[in-house]
This record gives structure tokens, sequence and C-alpha cells, in this order.
């Protein structure tokens, strides 16, 4: 495999301890977005009232609520439901706003933005009560059993909700632009009808099973500027990622089984799983600019870098794609299946370049990010050889998975792998890069126990660059930030971060 210098994965020293914001019912960190200040933006799941939130919060307590559980057919269970909350962390770690956002009937986040005023933008599915404001595009919940989306917007100090509406989809990915537009992709739900505007490029459903949708909220979260399907007829598709451009183009990734997908160049490739898919919109939401079938895999996530870079992570069939590199070592046997990292150079491409990856990426979209010269941040567990100064050469000698993290050049090759500290009853599940190539990521370890199950919070891996500026090199890990508690015991919750630093310069 491809070797690093030393210059960008370094050995760690001890930092800081302290005790978390996070409270011992979190049931894991589900997104993190990293500013380019070095602020962390994470969002999660909890099912208590023992978060710390922060003086003037939005949502100080926990709004309670019981859900049910049990395996389909058996005899349902009470159970506290679970709330979202939204944690900011300044670039040392320190707590700057702690707040739950959720409704008694249950939501969960998955996709957290902001905007260059440090307003937070929050994603998820929820029903029943959720805090809806006034005006609301769709403030009506979806029917009793059955969820929807909520896109909600917080402002920086995490004091006000700006807005929250309903969405009538099952959101995946959010994203932002400089007037706070905010764009969504992800699949229809059919609880309730998906909105399509008059002018969308596709205005009804092309099938009854499952169809990518993609669309924009206004500012002010009052009205569906746009949305549209998009999709086949001939099977399913789902969209897993969303980015912008300046002009208010939306791109818009994921897979699809359908034969007749809206596709402007590239092939579908029958009895795949999936087929990749990258489209384009344009401003209004009213046609495509492009849409690219890429090859067979199931869309996982999706990344764009500032530079322009395209990278979707997808599992596939290994003999799907035969001139796959392989620069974390050999290939598996021609019939089986692994995931994929899969990058373009410019969206507008059907020039791709699949690396086989011998890990299993934790769960996706989360699993991927990129900084903005177009290295790839991957999150995952399993067995890597690692870089020379890597955080952690060796895993854990207790037999379970190991998390890891690994980094790619643009051209294919390894900048970095290292393990992440932890043994796999941890699930690490995001992972963030700051513009310069810092790196953080957030999840949640699970023990199960003779009389309980508890959860681990989140793991953050911080960079370096926003307080040792001119000391660590851009793309170094230079922190790792972790937060749990005993297997049996909720009052154990601490924090600590390891700083990973040049050798040589802090003696």
């Amino acid at each position: 495999m491809a070797s690093c210098s030393a210059q960008e994965w370094h050995s760690p020293i001890i930092r800081h301890a302290s005790h978390s914001a996070f409270p011992s019912t979190t049931r894991g960190t589900a997104a993190v977005a990293v500013d380019s200040y070095g602020n962390t933006y994470l969002a999660g799941t909890a099912d208590g009232n023992d978060l710390t939130a922060t003086p003037g919060a939005f949502q100080p307590k926990y709004p309670g609520g019981a859900c049910f559980g049990g395996a389909p057919g058996a005899v349902p269970f009470s159970i506290p439901c679970q709330s979202p909350f939204v944690v900011k962390l300044d670039p040392f770690g320190a707590v700057v706003f702690a707040t739950y956002l959720g409704g008694s009937s249950g939501a969960t986040p998955s996709a957290i933005a902001f905007d260059s005023q440090g307003n937070v933008y929050l994603a998820g599915t929820a029903q029943g009560d959720f805090p809806v404001t006034a005006g609301a595009a769709f403030p009506t919940p979806p029917p009793p059993g059955n969820i929807s989306s909520f896109v909600a917007k917080l402002n920086p100090s995490g004091t006000k909700l700006e807005f929250a509406t309903f969405i009538p989809a099952t959101i995946q990915a959010i994203a932002v632009d400089s007037a706070g537009n905010t764009y969504f992709a992800g699949a229809d739900t059919h609880a309730v009808p998906f909105p399509a505007t008059a002018s969308a490029f596709q205005k009804t459903p092309p099938n009854s099973t499952e169809n990518a949708v993609a669309g924009v909220l206004n500012a002010t979260g009052t009205a569906l500027r746009y949305g549209t399907y998009l999709s086949g007829s001939q099977g399913l598709s789902n969209a897993v990622g969303i980015a912008v451009d300046s002009a208010g183009n939306a791109l818009i990734g994921g897979s699809t089984t359908a034969s007749d997908f809206p596709a402007t160049a590239g092939q579908y490739v029958a009895g795949a799983n999936g087929n990749l898919f990258l489209a384009e919109l344009n401003t209004d939401g009213s046609g495509l600019i492009y849409s690219h079938l890429l090859g067979p895999a199931v869309a996982g996530g999706m990344k764009v870098s500032a530079n322009g870079d395209v990278y979707l992570v997808g599992y596939a069939a290994v003999s799907a794609w035969p001139s796959a590199s392989a620069p974390f070592g050999g290939r598996p046997e021609p019939g089986g299946y692994h995931d994929f990292l899969f990058h373009l150079n410019s969206a507008n491409s059907m020039s791709i370049s699949a690396i086989d990856l011998p890990f299993v990426l934790s769960a996706v979209p989360g699993a991927l990010d990129v900084d903005s010269s177009g290295n790839a941040y991957l999150l995952a567990y399993g067995t890597v050889t690692t870089t020379t100064g890597s955080f952690q050469p060796a895993p854990l000698n207790d037999g379970a998975r190991q998390i890891l993290v690994a980094k790619v050049r643009p051209t294919g090759s390894v900048a970095g792998a290292t393990y992440a500290g932890l043994s796999a009853i941890n699930s690490v599940t995001v992972i963030a890069s700051e513009p310069d190539g810092s790196v953080r990521s957030g999840g949640v370890s699970m023990v199960t126990g003779y009389a309980a199950t508890n959860f681990f919070p989140a793991i953050t891996l911080e960079n370096a660059a926003s307080y040792a500026a001119n000391i660590a090199v851009p793309g170094a890990i230079v922190a790792i930030q972790g937060l749990w508690h005993g297997a049996f015991d909720r009052r154990g919750v601490f924090t600590h971060q390891l700083a990973l630093r040049r050798p040589g310069l802090f003696r």
C-alpha cells in the first residue's frame, strides 16, 4: 500500500479531561459537521432528561413521551421516546450550547448543517407534536403510526427556533446556500404524498414503492421553493447526498434499481442490487442539467469538496469493478461483495475511479467526508495496515472489531490510516472534516449486559489547525475526544482528549 509521511499522522499526548454535556441516556450521535473556525456541531438522540442544557437553551428539558418497541408479531412494550439534541462545541471542545429539540411523540435526526452566520440546520424523522413554528410550510404531522421528516433551524446560540416544519419525505441529506435556503434529498414515504411543485421535473411518483425526492425550503421555512421526484417506474430509487453550487443548482447522488431512471449518460446494469446515479437539477427544479448512471452499486453517502471533487461510498459486487484499485490491501474473492469509495474529479463527468475497501464502513452516509483539497476521510471498523506515525498503530487486543479512520488523497493513494482507540463494541457512526483537512468523528458505542443496555454518547476526532496553526500540518489528526460511561453505571460520563502533535515541537 502507499505510505504516508510522519507529517500527516502523529503520536498522542494527553491534553485534558473534563465532564461532558452529553447525557448518559444518549442513544447516539447521528450527524456531525465542522465549520471553518473549528466549531463542531453534533446532533443525536436521547431518551432521558440528563442532558446538561446551556442557560437559555431553546428546549432545556427532555420532552418525554412513551413509545412502543418490540419485534414484529411480539407483544409491544413501552419505552421512552427518543428526542433529538443539538450540541455545539468550540475548537477546544468546550460546550457553546446544548439543547433538546423534539416532541413527546419521538424524533430522530439524520443530518446537520450550518450557515455563515452560525445558524444550525437539522433534519430527521418525526411524528406527532414535533415543535413546528407558526407559518411552517407543512405544519401537519403525518397520520398516527406513520413518520415524516422535519427540517429545523436554530439561531447561533441555540436559544431560539427560527423555524421548524414537517416535510412529507424521508430526508437523508441537507445543504444550505448563501441565502439560507435549505436543500434536501431522500425518498418519499407514501404515508403522505410528497409535495412536488407545479413546475417540477417529475410532478408525480414514477412508481408506487420508493422514489428519490429533492427539494428546497425558503430561508424562513414557510414555503417550498420546489420539490421534485427523481426516479424511474421500473424499480426503486433513493437519494443519499445533496450539494448546492453558487448558482443554486443542486447535485444529488444516490442509487436506483429502475432500468428507466432518467439518465442523460451511462447505462443501466441489469441484475445489480443498485446503480449509482449523480444528477444535477437546475435552479427551480424543473429540469436536469445532466443525470449520469455511474455503475452497479448501492449508494451509502456522497460528499463534494470545494474544488468540485465528488466522492460516493457504496456497496457492490467485487466482480462489477474489476479495475478498482486496492491501496489498503488485497481484494476479496471475485464472487464477494465489498464497500467501495468512488471518486469523480468533477461532477459532470463519466470518468469514475473505484477504491476497494477491505474494511466495513460505519453507518452511512456519516462514514465519509472530504476537505477542500479533495482528500477523503473514512470511518470504519475492521482491520487495516496503519501508516507511519499513526495515532494507534495496532488494534486493541480484546478480540473485538476495531474502529479505524483512513485518509485517501485525490490520486487514490493512502495518506494515512490508524485505529481510533476503541474496540468494536464501539460502533462509531459519523465523521466530519474541517476545510483545512482537520478530522472529527462522532458516533455511538453500545454495550449490552445482564440487566441493561448502555450507550456511549460520542467520539470526536478533532483537529489541530484551529489552535495549532503553523505547528500541526493541515491534514493531521491532532486530537481525539471521547465520551462514554461504564457498562452498568450511568453516572460515569466523562470526556478525554488526546492531542496529536507534530513530533519535536512540544517536548
